[in-house]
């Protein structure tokens, strides 16, 4: 692909996702580019496990930055956290999901999704069932009556056959 044709691709995603809510820092835009335009680092983005490594990379260096930012530790506290260091692997693996966990909250949600609301109440209950009643009362078979209702139920939107089905075995008659 063309560097202008991938250029206006980017500029379109960058655009569409500042619409959901999201933003880069200058900072992160040249790491980016720079993933995605160097030989060198280009292979980092074209495999899972260099993703991995690319991510514990990142995990390491904000620890060391976060180490940069405290007061020098005393000779007992050096020692405790050099002894602590071999079991960080095995921490990692709670702290990141915690981190993706919560970077993925943060995201913006798909459009128009959303679970369907439910028949919920007892007299939209009984409404189905009545008409479901009425129309095996004209000769209509259970399974087609039930079909019948079940789409047309909640204003035209319609509920699933298997969701109208329990509502007409669970009827109190």
């Amino acid at each position: 692909m063309k560097a202008k044709t991938l250029g206006i691709i980017e500029e379109a995603l960058l655009q569409g996702l500042r619409e959901t809510g999201l933003s880069f820092s200058r900072e992160a835009r040249a790491f980016a580019k720079k993933l995605t335009a160097d030989r060198t680092f280009r292979h980092l983005v074209e495999s899972t496990t260099s993703i991995k490594e690319l991510f514990l990379n990142v995990t390491v260096a904000e620890f060391l930055v976060q180490c940069k930012k405290t007061p020098e530790p005393s000779k007992e506290g050096l020692h405790e956290l050099l002894r602590q260091i071999p079991t960080v692997a095995y921490q990692l693996r709670s702290g990141i999901l915690k981190g993706v966990k919560q970077m993925a909250t943060e995201l913006p949600r798909k459009r128009g999704g959303g679970p369907k609301p439910r028949i919920g109440t007892p007299a939209e209950k009984n409404q189905a069932c009545a008409q479901i009643a009425a129309l095996i009362g004209q000769g209509v078979k259970t399974s087609e009556a039930i079909a019948r209702v079940a789409r047309s139920a909640r204003g035209g939107e319609g509920v699933s056959y298997r969701t109208m089905q329990r509502i007409w075995n669970d009827r109190p008659y």
